[in-house]
């Protein structure tokens, strides 16, 4: 499909939530299932689909993004004539501006450049496996000028984020109206899962059109609360998705990953995930480690205990040291007598020896949702 350009946009994601996860790196290059990072999904849906050209929007974070999409040849989209992977940075200070809109229109040079016809829009919070040509399809055959990616969910089965967007949908599927997710909705929920695919055309309209009226600061919004006011369509989708927008939640999803049914519904199948992977050592486990139900990098030492628990690269789990239900970030060193359980910690991070979680809680008061801290 090389009419279609790909935009991953990784700004006005909830890096605020995630703060302590994400203070020297954008959303997108947070790390996610022990050796990938949450772009290389966005990434590589748009691979699958047959898309080789895509630009990432990035915020003023950009340095480690930049890094690791380097020139795209991990997915395929080395630049070549009419392909290629581009980093859209944030350049300019817009000091008190939130928002997405005023970095969307400080790139229109870069978008009414581009030759594609079609416009995919979608962001790295939000990890699903999808395959883009049967929703180009569908939009084409509809008509729309706007047509959204959504998931039929069951609030009493399972959990919807209350940071999603709820779409209302007529008999036809053309979404009429939108509201945010609330606790107490129950039965089937039509969650939007932040992707769109619009012409080129629309959306460098819509940049312009409110970037002038400055009534909406993220510009998806602008399309969600004047659904009324466009040919909106809704293309559903039944596969893994996994809303990233909190401490708890990514916890919560990267140990659902060592549930074999919840891997096979991420990594299985023909859709294979891209990343730029670093040459690293094989991790070593001493005679004394115990290591149970675990995702661990390479490059690690494991001599102490790991149970249920999600392992990135240069960590070292010392004698003595036990850790259960936990998300240890590269470059971790757990001491003997450390005792966590249902931790996220890193990244480079350290603690004293003999500490347990509950001492951590007493220590920082960096509690988040759940009880969990980071």
């Amino acid at each position: 499909m090389q009419d279609i350009l790909g935009i991953v946009n990784l700004t006005h994601q909830r890096e605020e939530a995630l703060s302590d996860l994400t203070w020297n790196r954008c959303v997108g290059t947070l790390p996610f299932a022990a050796n990938y990072k949450l772009v290389d999904f966005a990434l590589s849906n748009l691979v699958n689909s047959g898309i080789t050209k895509a630009a990432v929007l990035s915020n003023v974070q950009s340095r480690e993004l930049i890094n690791h999409v380097s020139s795209g040849r991990t997915w395929g989209m080395e630049r070549r004539r009419r392909g290629g992977l581009t980093v859209l940075p944030t350049v300019l200070d817009f000091g008190y501006m939130t928002g997405d809109v005023h970095k969307f229109h400080s790139h229109l040079d870069y978008l009414e450049s581009c030759e594609e016809k079609y416009v995919i829009l979608t962001s790295s919070h939000v990890l699903c496996t999808e395959n883009y040509l049967q929703m180009r399809q569908v939009h084409e055959q509809r008509g729309a000028e706007v047509t959204l990616l959504y998931k039929p969910t069951d609030s009493m089965q399972e959990e919807v984020s209350l940071d999603c967007d709820v779409l209302t949908l007529d008999r036809k599927g053309y979404v009429i109206a939108t509201e945010e997710a609330g606790m107490n909705r129950r039965g089937i929920q039509n969650v939007f899962l932040g992707t769109a695919m619009m012409s080129r055309t629309f959306l460098i309209d819509l940049i312009k059109k409110t970037y002038d009226e400055g009534i909406h600061t993220v510009l998806m919004n602008a399309v969600l609360e004047n659904a009324d006011q466009y040919d909106v369509f809704a293309h559903p989708y039944y596969g893994y998705t996994a809303h990233i927008d909190s401490a708890g939640s990514y916890l919560k999803h990267s140990l659902d990953l060592l549930k074999p049914q919840v891997w096979d519904q991420l990594f299985g199948g023909d859709h294979t995930i891209y990343t730029h992977a670093e040459e690293s050592s094989p991790t070593h486990y001493s005679q004394q480690s115990i290591v149970r139900n675990s995702l661990i990098a390479g490059d690690c030492v494991i001599e102490g205990s790991v149970e249920s628990s999600v392992i990135f690269s240069k960590v070292h789990i010392e004698r003595g040291a036990r850790v259960k239900n936990c998300v240890i970030l590269e470059g971790c060193t757990v001491p003997p007598g450390a005792d966590l359980e249902n931790v996220i910690l890193g990244p480079n991070g350290s603690i004293t020896p003999n500490v347990s979680s509950y001492e951590l809680v007493q220590v920082t008061m960096n509690q988040v949702d759940r009880g969990l801290l980071v």
